[in-house]
């Protein structure tokens, strides 16, 4: 019930918000979320992946966002806050951007290969993943103000969903 109520408490705050409970997924694939490259999602970790570009001006009031996420789940290895890139740029570097923007989860290239798999065509975006692979929310609007609604969702679905 708490996870439903967080749902409805992210979702209705924000445009640009889909959750598999409350509509219907635009995933390509019905199959179950595979992890992106270095995550463990066959352990039940949750999973916050986050879309970018680093050349989208809203990288900077995102990042901080993703990071406060990150850091409130510091230390429990459940949960991952994964960035994927969505820029080919060959210069571009995610040690650089993680400096750059003092982000402490990582970063890595290949973000077209995930956002085509849970239907993401536009940047930023984030996919909350369960525990058992499953996709839980799309959001393309978020901020500061969500990151309560974030660890709701999250601890929810660490406690099994009640």
């Amino acid at each position: 019930m708490r996870t439903i109520i967080a749902l409805v408490l992210l979702c209705s705050v924000s445009a640009g918000c889909e959750h598999t409970a409350l509509s219907t997924p635009r995933s390509r694939d019905a199959s179950p979320a595979l992890a992106p490259p270095g995550a463990h999602h066959t352990d039940g970790t949750v999973q916050v992946l986050w879309f970018f570009s680093p050349r989208n001006t809203a990288v900077t009031t995102f990042a901080p966002t993703l990071q406060r996420i990150h850091e409130r789940f510091a230390g429990d290895h459940r949960v991952e806050v994964i960035g994927l890139c969505r820029d080919r740029d060959p210069g571009w570097s995610p040690a650089g951007f993680m400096r750059e923007n003092r982000l402490t989860f990582p970063v890595e290239r290949g973000g077209d290969v995930f956002a085509e798999k849970y239907g993401i065509d536009v940047v930023p975006a984030v996919v909350l993943i369960g525990a058992d692979g499953r996709v839980m929310l799309r959001q393309w609007s978020f901020g500061e103000r969500y990151v309560g609604a974030y660890e709701a969702l999250i601890r929810a679905e660490l406690a099994g969903g009640d």
